[in-house]
């Protein structure tokens, strides 16, 4: 009788919790978060599926946790190379294949293995989801699927539309977050956007984004700060996840809370006056040979023009930055054109024209010192072109 008991509660116990070992946790921490993660994952649907020989395709997987091909694939390659779980093929009687399973594993083995972490996989073994006490039914439910998993599989439709539902939610927080910031609004979220918030959040949280939204809205809609350039939500998130983004803290990084923009671009008056008086001297010192323009009327109104230049074409970031590509390359191999001069001229009115003079101060310096260059040398080109 008391052993009945006994097996009642253990059983009961079971379903309650999830336990695992040291080993296994100190292992799962060395691979990385998307390791534990994605583990973790797996253990909840042998728990809903009663077996520890679970039934995940990697489609079902990728939805509930929000992941791609690339960050799912990764995570569970460390997980099998690692001996954390184990890929099963079962056949019935015949030999036909009737399913594919992912069978959960345990490192098992003591705090003496865990100090050498580069040999745990060497020489602790592995083995099935075993109860870490008396009992001997795996931790997870019975060690063969059964007829529990139909209900689990229901109880999984349910949580891949739960999932949707909530990246939904999430997409709405995010755009209303972004439009309460009176920036650039959107109206609607479309599938480039939907895109590229799954793609941030495999590297931040979502209370990081929104955080570092309300930050930059607070930066550049205030004259105490600095920055005044002004993206659409696209551009602020694809900076801060581009190769340079992820290595120099660019886009919407350089506003996460942690890296304290509100101190970060606050203008100090004595060296901001310094810098606006030094920028005020450059500015007045440009004279651009390649299209016409007078001194007294730089923003001209009627034509739509800065220094002369369009200032749709100012305002295009994209254009601009590609420009100067263009420039630097042609520069570096002695291969600098009349062009590439015009381009110049135009990329350091865009600069004065969007008020990033003093942010870009080091470029800004660097490109008036290479129009000084090579402005004789163009003159003569510039004045024929000009109709002279």
């Amino acid at each position: 009788m008391a052993e009945e008991i006994m097996y009642t509660i253990s059983n009961e116990f079971e379903k309650e919790v999830i336990v695992f070992n040291t080993i296994t946790c100190l292992k799962l921490f060395e691979l990385g978060n998307n390791a534990v993660i994605l583990y973790m994952f797996y253990v909840k649907t042998a728990k809903i599926q009663g077996t520890n020989s679970v039934y995940a395709v990697n489609s079902f997987c990728k939805k509930g946790l929000g992941w791609g091909d690339y960050k799912f694939n990764a995570a569970k390659k460390l997980l099998i190379d690692n001996g954390l779980i184990e890929m099963i093929t079962k056949k019935d009687e015949n030999g036909i294949i009737t399913g594919h399973y992912i069978r959960i594993h345990y490192l098992k083995g003591s705090m003496k293995d865990a100090k050498k972490p580069n040999d745990i996989n060497r020489d602790v073994a592995t083995h099935k989801v075993d109860s870490p006490t008396r009992w001997t039914d795996p931790a997870c439910g019975s060690g063969e699927t059964n007829a529990v998993n139909k209900k689990g599989n229901t109880t999984n439709k349910n949580i891949n539309a739960d999932n949707k539902k909530d990246n939904t939610v999430r997409n709405e927080k995010i755009l209303s977050e972004w439009n309460n910031c009176k920036i650039i609004k959107h109206y609607t979220i479309n599938a480039t956007m939907k895109g590229l918030f799954d793609k941030v959040l495999e590297h931040f949280t979502l209370e990081q984004i929104i955080s570092a939204i309300r930050n930059y809205g607070e930066v550049v809609n205030s004259d105490k700060y600095y920055f005044s350039y002004k993206w659409s939500l696209v551009q602020f998130l694809s900076r801060g996840i581009s190769k340079q983004g992820m290595a120099e803290c660019k886009g919407f990084q350089m506003f996460l809370s942690e890296n304290e923009p509100h101190k970060q671009f606050l203008i100090k008056k004595d060296s901001f006056v310094k810098s606006i008086s030094e920028v005020d001297k450059m500015k007045n010192e440009f004279n651009p040979i390649t299209v016409t323009y007078q001194k007294h009327n730089l923003l001209d109104k009627t034509r739509n023009t800065y220094f002369g230049f369009e200032t749709d074409r100012l305002k295009d970031s994209r254009l601009m930055q590609s420009n100067l590509a263009d420039v630097k390359w042609s520069y570096g191999r002695n291969e600098f054109n009349y062009g590439d001069f015009k381009w110049l001229e135009e990329i350091i009115a865009s600069i004065y024209f969007n008020r990033k003079a003093v942010l870009d101060m080091e470029l800004l310096k660097m490109l008036i010192g290479l129009h000084e260059e090579y402005k004789s040398k163009f003159k003569q080109e510039a004045i024929k072109n000009l109709g002279g």
